[in-house]
This record gives structure tokens, C-alpha cells and sequence, in this order.
């Protein structure tokens, strides 16, 4: 039996984007956090999901708001890794600040194109907040930022 097609939907599109910014690793980009000791040498990306936002109601445009987090760690160490956490976080809110990165884009999702019409941080990037995640080790620096973008999938 086939895998289905990979649908455009708004982590695959924010994806698709992260994966177009200079600096960050394709496999250090996804939606689960993996073990620390396949990314502590470059730090980690996740597209936690949407927290936000509405598609258009007169045209086939998304406008959602979705979580971005990006983590460093020492692997033999308690230590906290946070330049790591911030170089991934700078690169991303640069990148979405930036019109020739975060205005007109098109990638191909599965068989579909979409266009990224245009993206940008919504957010300043904040610490989560002590004792409220606690899936988290401690020895984890982590960032958080949300970006707004408008995406369309392209007439076939």
C-alpha cells in the first residue's frame, strides 16, 4: 500500500520555508523534538504547530499563526546551550523580516505548489515560562517566536 501524498497544510508550508533559510540543517527541522544526541552539535528547530489565525473567507488564502521553537543543548553537560538556541532563532526572525525571504515564495509540497505569499514575526522571542512546560529538560535552551504568514496552494 502507498504512503498518501504529502497534503500542503499550514506545518508543511512553515516547513517548507524553514528549510529555505541559509544556516539551517534540513534534518534539524521538525515537528517532534528527537533525542538530543542527533542535534546538540547544531541545535534544533521545531514547528511546535498553529496557535492562531483564520483562512480567508471570500478567497482560497490561509493566514495562520504558528508556533516556532528552536532548542541547544551540551550533550555532556547541564548546561543550558543558548547561543545555539539563538543563532537558529536570529536566522529565522532575519529571514522573516527580510522581503526577499518572507514575500513570494513557491515550493512544491507533495505533488501541489503553494505560494507564500508573505510571512512575519508576530512576536518578540521569549523563554517559555518556569514550571509550565515540563517536557522539557532543564538542560535545554529554548526560544519561542510566532510568525503569521498567507499561503495559497496553486491552481494545478
Amino acid at each position: 500500500m502507498m504512503a498518501p501524498a504529502l497534503e500542503p497544510d499550514n506545518t508543511t508550508v512553515i516547513g517548507a520555508w524553514l528549510r529555505s533559510i541559509d544556516g539551517i540543517p534540513d534534518n534539524k527541522i521538525n515537528t517532534v523534538l528527537p533525542a538530543v544526541s542527533l542535534w546538540a552539535d547544531t541545535g534544533f528547530v521545531q514547528i511546535v504547530g498553529t496557535v492562531g489565525g483564520s483562512p480567508w473567507l471570500d478567497a482560497p488564502i490561509r493566514q495562520p499563526v504558528v508556533e516556532i521553537d528552536t532548542f541547544g543543548a551540551h550533550l555532556n553537560s547541564e548546561k543550558p546551550d543558548w547561543g545555539k538556541a539563538s543563532a537558529l532563532m536570529n536566522k529565522i526572525v532575519v529571514a522573516g523580516q527580510d522581503p526577499t525571504t518572507s514575500v513570494d515564495q513557491v515550493f512544491q509540497i507533495g505533488d501541489r505548489h503553494v505560494r507564500l505569499i508573505s510571512l512575519w514575526p508576530i512576536s518578540e522571542v521569549r523563554k517559555p515560562l518556569s514550571g509550565i512546560d515540563q517536557a522539557d529538560p532543564a538542560s535545554f535552551a529554548r526560544l519561542m517566536v510566532d510568525i503569521e504568514m498567507m499561503w495559497a496552494i496553486l491552481p494545478e
